[in-house]
């Protein structure tokens, strides 16, 4: 745990600061964080409480330090040559010091500002908690500090006259600026939602908004009945974030996470050699699990210097859906689990394919063509008829020839227009074979996902029933005309 157990700790020393810091350098560390600091069973408060407390104990003490040392040079300054206007060489004498620059309480202040400013810029949800928490008023008092206001009161007490261009460093005035500037760029970093009122988050409201954390793991049915041409690669750790705000239309699917992804997800993770040496995309992604699935086996698969055609596979995985606010949840959920290198967002509305591209190519969003693809993946894209017809137009266009299709989804039961899909696909010449998702994993695939560890399974998903009838779809795309 980067942070330790939420107390009513007042002061933190440089080195606490640095050592938090060094423990949430990526926006996944952040999200762990968050996660683990409302695990506490007596004291899980979250991160929000205990960083704002560091924020104010660091800003109370840095005020309060400048008062006093502000003070005691002007005491002094009563026993040498008194700060006057006339000649600033003459005032210098014993009395006029930095009383701000170099100061540990400085130091200490700017590096809790750099942590802020740090995981407000990483993890927009945890900004928006801090600022309710109370993080804002705070910094909006850093922003309006003014070191001249401190100070003539001060020097007035004992009957100085005060000037602030013979009484202020410029050392002094530097290291203010620097700290107002750290405070700027938390308030310009915070989404436009800046200053936000205090109104902290219950702790019922802040598990909620934590990322949903699941453990896909290869099944060992699926190891022991299909043979490995490649080495299964390690249990993934994915972190989801939803879409917040609510569903207000049928475009809005992929603002949650669906069960089928779930399945999907745990397939491809038992069978890796589908996206051995390939180029994989996933459609109408949504949350992107399957997505990240395969760029963490790809990312496995580059550290363990796979070469082809001695040029080591570099192709990230693309991850598309056509809805504004899921591409831009998928960006941030492909950082929230340190897959930069390895996946990227790309726009594609499967109602603008037309499937009659056997050369292979699909279009984005921009109306710009991309070459095929080796491995198309899906779960739960087809929620009406129209949709059957669009998904397998898209197919037909993405796949290069000799390309396959892996789609996961609910019966029509639960999906309508599913039934429509085998034969949307027959119309374009590719072949379909139906697998029961029971009978892929000797009927204990959907049982595997009820989670003992604390992470999310299949139940947690949107729309999942225990009696939900799932099935797979192998599409292969012809390898001639």
């Amino acid at each position: 745990m980067c942070m330790p157990e939420p107390d009513s700790r007042a002061e933190w020393s440089l080195t606490d600061i640095n050592d938090l810091a060094s423990k949430m350098t990526s926006p996944r560390q952040v999200a762990m964080a968050r996660m683990k600091a409302l695990s506490f069973e007596q004291s899980g408060v979250g991160l929000p409480a205990p960083m704002v407390r560091m924020l104010d104990g660091a800003t109370s003490t840095w005020i309060a330090g400048v008062e006093q040392r502000g003070k005691q040079m002007f005491v002094r300054s009563l026993g040498s040559p008194r700060l006057c206007e006339e000649k600033k060489e003459d005032s210098l004498g014993a009395g006029l010091q930095d009383i701000i620059c170099g100061k540990e309480d400085t130091d200490v202040l700017n590096q809790v500002l750099s942590l802020h400013l740090s995981v407000v810029r990483m993890d927009p949800i945890l900004a928006e908690e801090l600022g309710r928490q109370g993080s804002h008023s705070i910094i909006s008092r850093i922003i309006r500090f003014d070191l001249s206001e401190v100070m003539e009161p001060l020097a007035s007490s004992l009957g100085l006259r005060f000037d602030s261009d013979i009484m202020i460093t410029e050392n002094d005035l530097d290291s203010v600026m620097e700290l107002q500037e750290l405070a700027c760029e938390i308030a310009s970093s915070s989404s436009g939602k800046f200053p936000l009122k205090f109104s902290p988050f219950s702790k019922d409201e802040l598990l909620s908004r934590q990322p949903m954390l699941f453990s896909v793991k290869p099944s060992r049915h699926v190891c022991q009945q299909h043979p490995q041409e490649v080495s299964l690669p390690q249990d993934q750790l994915v972190l989801i974030n939803q879409v917040s705000g609510r569903q207000s239309a049928q475009e809005d699917v992929g603002f949650v996470m669906w069960p089928s992804a779930v399945v999907l997800s745990k397939w491809l993770i038992s069978n890796p050699q589908l996206i051995h040496n390939k180029r994989v995309l996933e459609l109408g992604a949504g949350c992107g699990l399957v997505g990240l699935v395969a760029a963490g086996i790809a990312s496995e698969q580059k550290r363990e210097a796979i070469v082809v055609e001695n040029t080591q596979i570099l192709c990230p995985v693309v991850i598309t859906d056509f809805n504004p606010k899921v591409l831009e949840n998928l960006e941030q959920n492909i950082c929230l689990n340190d897959l930069s290198q390895d996946a990227h967002v790309a726009k594609l509305d499967f109602y603008t394919q037309d499937g009659d591209n056997y050369c292979g190519g699909w279009i984005d969003g921009s109306g710009a063509q991309h070459a095929p693809v080796d491995v198309l993946l899906a779960a739960d894209v087809i929620c009406k008829p129209e949709d059957a017809t669009a998904v397998a137009n898209t197919i037909y266009d993405a796949l290069k020839p000799g390309g396959m299709a892996i789609l996961v989804s609910a019966d029509s039961k639960h999906r309508f227009g599913v039934d429509r899909f085998e034969s949307e696909c027959a119309r374009l010449c590719m072949s379909v074979t139906l697998t029961d998702v029971d009978d892929l994993f000797d009927r204990g695939f959907l049982q595997s996902f009820q989670e003992a560890d604390g992470t999310s399974g299949i139940e947690a998903t949107s729309g999942y029933v225990d009696d939900m009838k799932l099935t797979m779809y192998r599409v292969t795309k012809p390898s001639s005309r």
